[in-house]
């Protein structure tokens, strides 16, 4: 009785990972296309996808084992090679060499010549998108759990005055408090490339906007590049997780007339 019974978890369990991936699948796609689209950049898109059990079974290449420290906890190790793995895999699919993917001084992944990504962890995933870009559209993703968000108590660190407004008047404040957090994320990581420094979340304002399913930025510090072009951050959910891209687009790419 007890190893039916654990077979039919071990297939439940199955069944919900397969809906899970179907969905980051089909929705991540989706969102890192708008976030694109919305800098008017065309360039092939591509996601990678890994659990627990792909990186169980992957072995990471010897430079990708060197850039992660052996005293690093289990967690961190996890996380770093199921993001190689989900990384390799959305190169693959891009039609990329599926080579080393690197680290660098802050921590950020450095991709092969020509392409921009970005990864993004939230246990049992990893969740990698890369798309074709001459060093001129940068792209920032981020997936999080809002049972993970609710330990932590970041509503002060993380939202502005209105933003807060926002989050309290919906019936669901943790969730929107997720999307607020994993959005900001996502700027963060799409501006990095080409700032170089660290953006607080206070230097950040966001407003939703429903009809687009994503969020407008209407306050960020100014930036080097005057005309460069931050994108609509997307916003995608399911359950109990949160998904964000954002897409940061140089002067030199040709911008849609407004």
């Amino acid at each position: 009785m007890e190893s039916s019974a654990q077979a039919c978890a071990q297939a439940h369990f199955g069944d919900v990972a397969d809906t899970l991936e179907a969905f980051l699948e089909s929705e991540l796609y989706a969102a890192v296309n708008v976030a694109c689209m919305s800098v008017n950049h065309v360039g092939k898109i591509a996601m990678g996808i890994a659990s627990e059990s792909a990186a169980l079974r992957s072995t990471l290449l010897a430079e990708e084992d060197c850039a992660i420290s052996p005293l690093s906890s289990a967690k961190r190790r996890a996380n770093w090679t199921r993001g190689r793995v989900a990384a390799r895999i959305a190169l693959g699919k891009l039609g990329t060499d599926q080579g080393a993917v690197g680290r660098g001084n802050a921590g950020e992944p450095i991709w092969p010549h020509g392409i921009s990504g970005s990864i993004t962890h939230c246990a049992p995933w990893s969740v990698a998108a890369v798309t074709e870009s001459p060093d001129s559209v940068f792209v920032g993703i981020d997936l999080e759990d809002t049972r993970r968000i609710q330990e932590f108590g970041i509503e002060s660190v993380v939202c502005r005055p209105t933003e807060r407004e926002w989050i309290h008047e919906g019936s669901n404040s943790l969730q929107r408090l997720c999307m607020i957090f994993s959005a900001k994320e996502a700027l963060y990581k799409s501006l990095f490339p080409s700032f170089r420094h660290y953006i607080d979340f206070g230097e950040v304002e966001l407003c939703w906007s429903p009809q687009k399913r994503g969020f407008k930025v209407v306050m960020l510090p100014r930036l080097n590049d005057p005309q460069g072009r931050v994108s609509l951050i997307a916003s995608r959910s399911f359950k109990n997780l949160i998904f964000s891209c954002a897409a940061y687009a140089m002067r030199s790419v040709s911008l849609p007339q407004s």
